[in-house]
């Protein structure tokens, strides 16, 4: 459970507002530039922090926010009178965005999924498995071309 504090610094972030700044109008003391950084950063390594910051970002995306957006990049597309190279773009975002595009397929298939746009919670063993397998291949050739890949252990990934 986060302080009231802790709720409007993750609110800050998820807002699009520096950490120190975030940190500052969220509360937190002033005593020196430095050391309110230091606090911000501190509030960053917060898994709830994080978390809060991370779900309210999405729930704005996934929302007006994230229509209007769209809706942008559609008008975009479009607008016979914009340049071909913004309406391209535009096109490739949308379908980056909605797991169509080349890179989300291209990514699917190297870690061997067949539908990319199926969240890992709804994969059965044989595609977990698949993906497994497809992550280490990819681990083995990371090793292979660079010879440089730091070992992380799952528990360690995104904690504090």
């Amino acid at each position: 459970m986060l302080t009231d504090k802790q709720a409007r610094f993750a609110k800050l972030i998820a807002d699009g507002v520096p950490q120190t700044e975030a940190a500052l109008a969220a509360g937190y003391a002033n005593s020196s530039p430095n050391a309110l950084a230091v606090t911000a950063s501190r509030l960053m390594r917060h898994p709830e922090i994080r978390r809060a910051a991370f779900e309210q970002r999405e729930a704005r995306l996934a929302g007006p926010l994230g229509q209007k957006a769209m809706a942008t990049l559609e008008s975009i597309i479009e607008d016979e009178t914009a340049p071909a190279p913004a309406r391209v773009k535009a096109a490739v975002w949308i379908l980056e965005a909605t797991g169509h595009g080349l890179q989300a397929k291209l990514g699917a298939a190297r870690l061997g999924l067949n539908d990319g746009n199926k969240p890992l919670s709804q994969l059965t063993v044989e595609e977990l498995e698949s993906f497994v397998q497809g992550l280490e291949s990819t681990e083995k050739r990371l090793k292979a071309a660079s010879g440089k890949v730091i070992e992380v252990g799952a528990g360690e990934v995104g904690g504090d």
